[in-house]
């Protein structure tokens, strides 16, 4: 749910900086560049939290797929030991 809100909080911020490039607010330099910074701020915040919940989801992924090898590898140790019983 981490990355669904620090994605939702990057758009924002991508919205924000569409909205500073419109015409009407870049006649107005003080506004526009406030709209700039704002954007920058909020999409630095919602890009930054984005790595740190992807390195959780990374890490169980890779704590799965260790243990997806390891039952494999029993598995199949299992069925040819099994099949060198039957025929010894």
């Amino acid at each position: 749910m981490t990355t669904v809100w620090s994605v939702l909080i990057a758009m924002i911020g991508h919205i924000i900086l569409i909205i500073a490039a419109v015409p009407g607010v870049i006649e107005h330099p003080h506004g526009s560049v406030a709209a700039f910074a704002t954007a920058l701020i909020i999409m630095g915040i919602g890009s930054t939290s984005f790595p740190l919940a992807m390195e959780f989801i990374v890490f169980n992924l890779i704590v799965l797929s260790q243990l997806v090898a390891s039952r494999l590898a029993f598995h199949l140790w299992s069925l040819s030991s099994t099949r060198s019983q039957r025929f010894a």
